[in-house]
């Protein structure tokens, strides 16, 4: 049965590669800041007042939705809590970005060139646009912000920051995606990302709920990978049900650890 059901998703996934088209993406009502701003307590309405001194968030109301304004002021909270003034070297990557949504908030954060993998990116909503349609429509307003369709796997160049919200560490949530069952190998995945991470880059991951939490956890060990445990990370703004934690991980922790998987590489490829 389950190889039947694998099946059955590897020809949904076969269809969507093929049919990519993605009608125009429309929004009936568009962020209203100030609006919002009026609707917060006064805890909200400080946090609100820190990040927009901060960074510049002048162009999120042209592409976000209300909710997506709160979402975006959510991740941009984490991330600014999470590393604070640290100064990140210039480009990002976002792994498993969906359609992108939050683009505005990794944007504001982190002013640099961003490049957002979805290996995913023609699924295609009720509106007729799809997942990458979308997420070019959230990236419109900054020239250096790109979305690119495919695995992780196929990027090689490093980064100086790399993001990855609720990477799929169990099969369930990925096969409830529709994604075939070959795209599931997290501890290849996650050996690949720490191989992305340029001079001094950190990786930060975000997982849903303690019982990812925990796998995402032996992940790291198992790979001897050295990584921070930052528990519970939640925000002001924050409307999820399920408890996130997140993790870090910096290059230069783990740099002996990069150099050993080079090196098996290449007597792997001249064997």
């Amino acid at each position: 049965m389950r190889h039947l059901e694998n099946r059955l998703r590897e020809v949904e996934f076969w269809l969507k590669s093929r049919l990519t088209y993605s009608f125009p993406v429309f929004k009936i009502q568009k962020a209203k800041p100030d609006k919002w701003r009026a609707e917060l307590d006064a805890a909200g309405r400080a946090r609100l007042g820190e990040l927009d001194d901060r960074y510049d968030l002048s162009a999120w109301p042209t592409v976000c939705s209300p909710a997506e304004f709160v979402g975006n002021c959510c991740f941009l909270d984490i991330l600014d809590r999470v590393f604070g003034d640290r100064q990140l070297p210039r480009s990002g990557l976002d792994v498993g970005s969906r359609s992108f949504w939050y683009a505005p908030a990794l944007r504001s954060f982190h002013a640099g060139p961003w490049t957002g993998v979805e290996v995913d990116a023609h699924q295609r909503y009720l509106t007729g646009s799809t997942r990458k349609g979308y997420a070019q429509y959230m990236a419109s307003p900054w020239e250096d912000v790109h979305y690119q369709t495919g695995c992780l796997t196929e990027i090689n160049q490093p980064f100086g920051l790399i993001t990855w919200f609720l990477p799929y560490v169990v099969a369930e949530p990925m096969e409830a995606s529709g994604l075939p069952n070959r795209f599931f190998d997290p501890p290849k995945l996650l050996r690949h990302a720490l191989s992305l991470l340029g001079s001094g880059a950190s990786l930060f991951i975000i997982n849903q709920g303690e019982e990812e939490a925990c796998i995402q956890e032996g992940l790291f060990k198992k790979l001897g990978v050295t990584y921070r445990a930052l528990g519970e990370v939640d925000s002001v703004f924050s409307v999820y049900r399920k408890k996130r934690f997140g993790f870090l991980v910096h290059e230069n922790e783990n740099a002996t650890l990069k150099e050993r998987w080079r090196s098996e590489h290449k007597h792997v490829g001249t064997s």
